[in-house]
């Protein structure tokens, strides 16, 4: 072989060495950095993972307080609501408070005016029949002193005729005394028929003691409450003298009668004088 062919041949075999290696080193970087390719896939996976799972978190969250807050604005819009309904009532109820207050001044009024002229009536009936009683007792007079007359002479003729005339007018004045008397009757029965007081009960009433509770003048002429009732034989239409020691307070009349107590309206109180809880009470002085 000539020498140059050799030289070729050792070229070749220098070439065919260096490609060998270049190669070998080709392959040995594509594999390093397939390995940290592959490793960077893995992390970005691994990270995309995880911030996916904090995603989900939080939007689960999210949902979580917007629901929250939908119930805090529902929970807030009720209780305005209520608020609104409870103001609304309250008015309405000062309103109804207002009207009874007004009511109850009234009706006390009326009951005051019922009694004075319960009182009033009863007064003219008992004059009225004492000048019935008095009247007859002159009509018997009268007559007793005409049949004398008639008796002793006739000289005394014109004073029997003047007797028989008094006794007619004696009789004229009874008869218009009874129809008072009867037309007294008649208001004092539609009095008891308005208040439903028994006149009788009032007139009949136990001789009961008993202690003042509390005393109220929100409305006049104000009402109190004693500690006794219907147990104690406490009727509606009483009276009571309200006392405190030795000094007289005034008289008071029952309303309403419950079981162990009762209210009574103020008919009178003396000047100066204030009825107050602890006072003492009696239908009876």
């Amino acid at each position: 072989m000539s020498p140059i062919g050799r030289i070729f041949i050792v070229l070749n075999l220098i070439l065919a060495a260096l490609f060998m290696s270049w190669a070998a080193h080709n392959v040995a970087t594509s594999h390093e950095y397939k390995a940290k390719y592959d490793d960077e896939v893995a992390a970005h996976d691994a990270s995309k993972t995880g911030l996916e799972a904090q995603l989900s978190s939080i939007r689960a969250d999210l949902d979580t307080k917007s629901t929250e807050a939908d119930n805090f604005r529902s929970e807030r819009d009720d209780a305005q609501a209520a608020v609104a309904r409870i103001e609304a009532q309250n008015g309405t109820l000062q309103q109804q408070i207002s009207e009874a207050n007004a009511t109850n001044s009234k009706n006390a009024g009326a009951l005051s005016d019922i009694q004075n002229t319960l009182g009033q009536i009863e007064s003219a009936k008992d004059e009225a029949v004492t000048a019935r009683r008095e009247a007859e007792n002159e009509r018997d007079d009268a007559l007793s002193s005409a049949q004398e007359a008639n008796t002793t002479s006739e000289g005394l003729l014109a004073a029997n005729v003047a007797l028989e005339k008094a006794i007619l007018d004696l009789q004229e004045t009874i008869v218009a005394q009874q129809g008072d008397v009867s037309q007294l009757e008649t208001q004092l029965a539609t009095l008891v028929d308005v208040t439903g007081v028994s006149y009788k009960d009032i007139m009949a009433q136990d001789q009961i003691e008993a202690s003042v509770l509390q005393a109220l003048y929100d409305s006049k002429p104000g009402l109190v409450a004693l500690n006794v009732g219907s147990k104690d034989g406490v009727k509606r239409g009483y009276t009571f003298e309200v006392f405190a020691g030795s000094d007289y307070k005034g008289q008071v009349r029952v309303e309403n009668v419950r079981e162990d107590m009762c209210t009574a309206l103020i008919l009178r109180m003396e000047d100066g004088a204030m009825i107050k809880a602890g006072d003492k009470a009696a239908t009876r002085l």
